[in-house]
């Protein structure tokens, strides 16, 4: 049982992770010229290409997290077990939508 409230815990932390990443993206994007934001981001293209490719490799743990719920499946596997599942295939999908935001954050940066 306490190995559900880790994965409970680290889930809520990666998806708060997530939205101050994505507000602190946001601002700093608002507040710069386009200009400067298609030059930075083409500079840093391949980087930010390799880590779009990794989310669409991990694309797949967030739809299938989504299929467990069916009802035949809980029955035939449990319900803990089905959650269990579900909790470690969100957490390899949110670490891969953070790695693309510290990645997409890091491009917006001033070259050096």
């Amino acid at each position: 049982m306490n190995l559900f409230y880790i994965f409970n815990i680290t889930d809520a932390v990666l998806r708060t992770a997530t939205v101050f990443i994505l507000v602190y993206i946001g601002l700093r994007i608002r507040n710069m010229d386009t200009d400067v934001v298609k030059s930075r981001i083409f500079l840093k293209y391949d980087t930010l290409k390799s880590a779009f490719n990794l989310v669409l490799l991990l694309s797949p743990f967030f739809l299938v997290s989504a299929f467990l719920e069916y009802p035949y499946l809980k029955m035939y596997y449990g319900e803990e077990m089905i959650h269990l599942t579900q909790d470690i295939f969100l957490l390899i999908f949110q670490t891969g939508v953070i790695y693309l935001l510290v990645v997409s954050h890091s491009a917006l940066n001033r070259p050096e």
